[in-house]
C-alpha cells in the first residue's frame, strides 16, 4: 500500500517480463541493465473513485551498502528510459 495524501495506492505484480534487461539512452550516451521488468497493476482512490493502470516497472534489488548519488542517478535514468518506452 502506498499513500500520498488523501489518496492510497496498490501495487499488483501481474508478470515478469524480464531479468537483467539491457536499457540503453542514445541521447545520453548511456547503458545499463535493471535486474527486472515487472508489469504491474495500479489501483489509485482519489475522492471515492477507483482509478486503475497497467505499467512497466524497472526494479531494482539493492544488497548491503550503496553509493547513494550512483543509486539515485541509476533511478532517475530508469524513470525517464522507461517513460512510455515499453509496451506489451
Amino acid at each position: 500500500m502506498l499513500s500520498e495524501g488523501k489518496n492510497e495506492s496498490k501495487l499488483k505484480v501481474l508478470q515478469v517480463i524480464n531479468a537483467e534487461q539491457m536499457i540503453t539512452s542514445p541521447n545520453l550516451g548511456l547503458k545499463g541493465k535493471t535486474d527486472l521488468v515487472l508489469y504491474c497493476e495500479v489501483t489509485t482512490k482519489k475522492e471515492g473513485n477507483l482509478e486503475i493502470r497497467r505499467c512497466f516497472v524497472p526494479f531494482e534489488l539493492k544488497t548491503g551498502e550503496r553509493e547513494v548519488a550512483l543509486y539515485n542517478m541509476q533511478v532517475i535514468f530508469l524513470k525517464k528510459k522507461f517513460n512510455g518506452s515499453f509496451r506489451l
